[in-house]
């Protein structure tokens, strides 16, 4: 049977078997309205590598092997985190999973980050492009100060979302009417929780000048594993949560709106995409029609775009996570640098992460500091500046690794060669043997006596000299000795038979 023809059949079988089996991996695969199409073209794209697409599968089916998985199969005794009790080891370690390597895990807090605002940057540009709907003036109806590249965005904090709207001014502080809108509501603030308040930056935020509208955009990416709890699954929690968060925020600007006389209406945008590229297909239409995006195509591309960078990201991440684990635990303090986030890293393999780019060490010898907990208003496991990744390796390393793709082609080379006089050498001992049979000449008997001391030479001097030159010198040197034994013995040939 053909292999395409083997593999479709095999595919055809797997999904008509899909519903008789009940654990995760199935119940992950059967769910409704959650992308699984854009899972499937991951899956079949050829440029993401294979070793990109087993560790997908492995997230997929609950194998990716970490501790809590090591100790169910009997390999480890403990399932602690390795990173959060080498780096934080005042916290009570999670058990290491593949949820807490990708939504908590204590040490991967800064690439976690990183990943985040990288998906979240793609997808905000994605949508100012295409929400092109524009008032009689001619000018758009959207507008997103959050969107300035896919390499950077500018997060404004709720102060200077009140500048914007008109309803506070930035020589005034906002403290009296803060505190007067939560006694309204019976909550007593202290000033850290007054300054947070209006300080707290969302993901994004969007204005429409014209119909007084303003709409705050989050972002997040949970662990999509929870199905059914008493809030929901795991894209209606994080959208609970998220309100809560926003919630009286949004409360306050439409109480300032009506305190001021200005027709403000404030609503809230959640965009909520799992780790493992689970993103709710309705919930993300509904989001892009609401910020003007009717186009269908576009919104189907901003929906593969982004469920393709996420997918990119869970498997750098877990990448970052075995680095970390098996080399040094410093990776897990850096911040991925920009041109990795802003990239399809699915090309990136774990040997390219280690060779291009690597923290920087700190100020006297890393290794030698002891793990202590944090002190206040510490921002890492350790006093003083936090370790990011460096820029890409120098001309020299790039040299050096351009000569060793050098001396491997000649390898190849050189082998490719021997391997050929060794074939040639043998064509001319068969030769050599019939003439000995057949015309009893001394000089085919020195013939075949030179060419197996050919023979001898060329193995000694290729083992004894693996150097390339030598050994390609010893190559030519023996084909040079076979062609000129066997100018002389077709020259004895000719005048022994026509002479």
């Amino acid at each position: 049977m053909n292999k395409t023809l083997r593999t479709r059949v095999h595919l055809k079988v797997s999904k008509l078997q899909l519903p008789l089996h009940k654990n995760y991996t199935s119940e992950f695969l059967n769910r409704e309205d959650n992308s699984r199409d854009l899972l499937g073209k991951h899956w079949q794209d050829k440029t993401v590598p294979d070793r990109s697409k087993r560790r997908l599968l492995q997230s997929i089916g609950h194998q990716f092997p970490c501790a809590k998985l090591l100790k169910l199969w009997g390999l480890r005794d403990s399932d602690e985190c390795r990173l959060c009790k080498r780096l934080h080891p005042e916290v009570t370690p999670w058990p290491e999973s593949i949820c807490h390597i990708q939504a908590r895990c204590l040490a991967l807090q800064k690439p976690r980050i990183a990943v985040h605002h990288g998906i979240w940057r793609e997808l905000l540009t994605a949508i100012s492009r295409n929400s092109v709907q524009s008032h009689e003036n001619g000018n758009r109806k959207w507008y997103f100060p959050s969107a300035v590249s896919e390499a950077t965005h500018d997060e404004w904090t709720v102060r200077q979302i009140l500048v914007h709207l008109g309803l506070f001014s930035e020589i005034k502080s906002p403290r009296a009417d803060v505190t007067e809108f939560h006694a309204q509501q019976v909550i007593v603030l202290t000033d850290v929780e007054i300054t947070s308040f209006y300080s707290r930056r969302p993901d994004g935020a969007a204005f429409d000048d014209k119909n007084k509208l303003c709409v705050f955009l989050e972002f997040t990416r949970p662990m999509d594993s929870v199905t059914s709890s008493p809030e929901g699954d795991w894209a209606k929690r994080k959208e609970l949560e998220k309100n809560a968060r926003y919630g009286m925020h949004i409360y306050f600007i439409d109480h300032l709106s009506a305190l001021h006389g200005r027709p403000w209406n404030c609503t809230q945008a959640n965009f909520t995409v799992g780790a493992r590229g689970s993103l709710k297909q309705t919930q993300l239409q509904d989001r892009l029609l609401l910020l003007e995006v009717t186009n269908s195509k576009a919104r189907d591309k901003i929906r593969a775009l982004t469920v393709s960078k996420t997918l990119a990201l869970l498997d750098i991440i877990l990448k970052l996570f075995h680095v970390s684990i098996l080399r040094s635990p410093d990776w897990s303090l850096s911040s991925l640098p920009t041109e990795l986030v802003t990239s399809q890293l699915a090309n990136v393999s774990i040997q390219t992460l280690q060779k291009n780019y690597r923290p920087i060490q700190w100020a006297g010898n890393l290794r030698s500091r002891i793990i202590r907990p944090l002190s206040p208003g510490e921002t890492g496991p350790f006093k003083g500046p936090q370790p990011t990744l460096t820029a890409p390796l120098s001309l020299a390393h790039t040299w050096v690794e351009q000569s060793h793709q050098a001396l491997l082609i000649c390898l190849c080379v050189c082998v490719c060669v021997y391997v050929y006089v060794c074939i040639y050498i043998c064509i001319c001992i068969c030769v050599c043997m019939y003439m000995c049979m057949c015309l009893n000449i001394c000089i085919c008997t020195y013939v075949y006596v030179y060419v197996w001391v050919c023979i001898c030479v060329v193995y000694v001097y290729g083992y004894l000299y693996m150097y390339m030159c030598v050994y390609m010198c010893m190559c030519v040197y023996t084909y040079i000795c076979v062609c000129v034994c066997e100018v002389y013995m077709y020259i004895y040939m000719y005048r022994c038979m026509y002479v």
